[in-house]
């Protein structure tokens, strides 16, 4: 069992890398509200017919989304760290640790206001941790650029998305908000002809059939609530209004049967009259 007292440092380097974690976490959902907000405005912008002032926005969008999703992969990596972190004063790293060392400690420097503790995590690191080694032979890999996987550089790239990337982009946003927009507006006239109602038009959840007066209504559907979704977070689920069970019709009576108990039947006193007369 490995002794952290002989190391202060690795318990620090802990603490550090959990508080990243939740760092990450935190600012992720930050990011992603402001993101929906932005794409209900686009979608605003596309309905209104200036698709010219939505490309230039959308832009935007992309890259924090290519920012949350570099958050996503950065929080993998300090789950790695966390888990091996008895392991980091071993050289050299195994494969996995290795990776996730090098990749935070090269984000780290984009994200100092963002996520303070990953600079943090580097400096400790590169002052206490990383065993001292001859100077490498090339500047990418004394930058760290030479093992740095293609899809976090890419990610970290700030050159302006393709045309076909914005146009993509868009015709989601169309679609997800229900306006006509590009493809999504061929679909629609395909289908119907009739011109749309706004966005993120709700579906109707239930449909209330019509019910004879007087009918007994039925025992309620088991129906399971509608998935959340931008515009409507926290779903409930409309049932229709209860029936009012009508008051049932009364029972036909029989013909020479009382109405009620004591009441006498006028033909059954006839009939009895007849009979006595012919005595």
């Amino acid at each position: 069992m490995f002794n952290t007292r002989s190391n202060p440092a690795l318990v620090t380097l802990k603490t550090k890398v959990e508080l990243a974690i939740i760092r990450l976490r935190s600012a992720q959902a930050r990011k992603s509200e402001v993101t929906k907000q932005q794409k209900r405005e686009i979608a605003q912008l596309l309905e209104n017919g200036k698709e010219a002032t939505a490309k230039i926005r959308v832009e935007n969008v992309i890259r924090d989304d290519n920012t949350v999703e570099l958050w996503e992969l950065l929080e993998q990596y300090c789950e790695i760290i966390k888990s091996r972190y008895m392991l980091i004063v071993n050289h050299p790293l195994e494969p996995g640790l290795s990776e996730a060392v090098r990749i935070v400690n090269h984000c780290a420097p984009y994200f100092q206001r963002e996520v303070r503790e990953l600079s943090e995590i580097k400096l400790l690191y590169e002052s206490k941790l990383r065993p001292r080694t001859k100077k490498p032979a090339t500047p990418d890999a004394e930058n760290g650029e030479e093992e740095i996987p293609a899809k976090i550089l890419k990610k970290l790239a700030i050159d302006p998305p393709s045309a076909e990337l914005v146009d993509l982009y868009l015709q989601e946003i169309a679609r997800t908000y229900g306006v006509r927009w590009g493809k999504t507006a061929k679909a629609n006239d395909s289908d119907d002809d009739q011109p749309g109602s706004g966005i993120g038009e709700p579906l109707p959840v239930f449909v209330e059939s019509e019910q004879q007066p007087g009918a007994v209504a039925s025992s309620p559907i088991s129906v399971l609530p509608p998935h959340p979704t931008t515009d409507n977070p926290l779903p409930k689920l409309k049932l229709a209004p209860h029936t009012k069970v009508g008051k049932p019709a009364p029972k036909p009576v029989a013909k020479g049967e009382p109405k009620h108990p004591g009441d006498i039947d006028p033909d059954d006193l006839e009939a009895r009259f007849a009979a006595l007369q012919k005595w």
